[in-house]
């Protein structure tokens, strides 16, 4: 199982640079809970690595919630500094349990 993550690039703030590549992570993990399956699981471990440094993101299914697609995509950008924070996704996803009756 693969779970590693684009590195942060140099230019980020110091504020929370170091959580944006466990963001990264954290829209895998949402991904895994939504399939039950291993991610880039047709990939040998360097094939996913590589994978994953060319920001090659993992599929997303048109009977998610678009919300989630969209959370997960975020969490994937290529510029960390683009991504939500872990605040952001938790208020993000409370909202979606709400709307989604979960």
């Amino acid at each position: 199982m693969v779970r590693a993550s684009p590195t942060k690039q140099p230019h980020q703030p110091p504020c929370h640079s170091h959580l944006l590549p466990a963001v990264w992570s954290f829209g895998v993990v949402i991904w895994e809970m939504l399939t039950s399956d291993d991610p880039y699981s047709e990939l040998d471990e360097q094939q996913a690595g590589q994978a994953i440094v060319r920001n090659q993101t993992l599929p997303l299914l048109e009977n998610w919630p678009e919300q989630l697609r969209t959370l997960m995509t975020q969490c994937w950008d290529a510029v960390p500094d683009n991504r939500p924070s872990f605040h952001e996704c938790l208020r993000r996803l409370h909202a979606i349990s709400v709307t989604q009756n979960w």
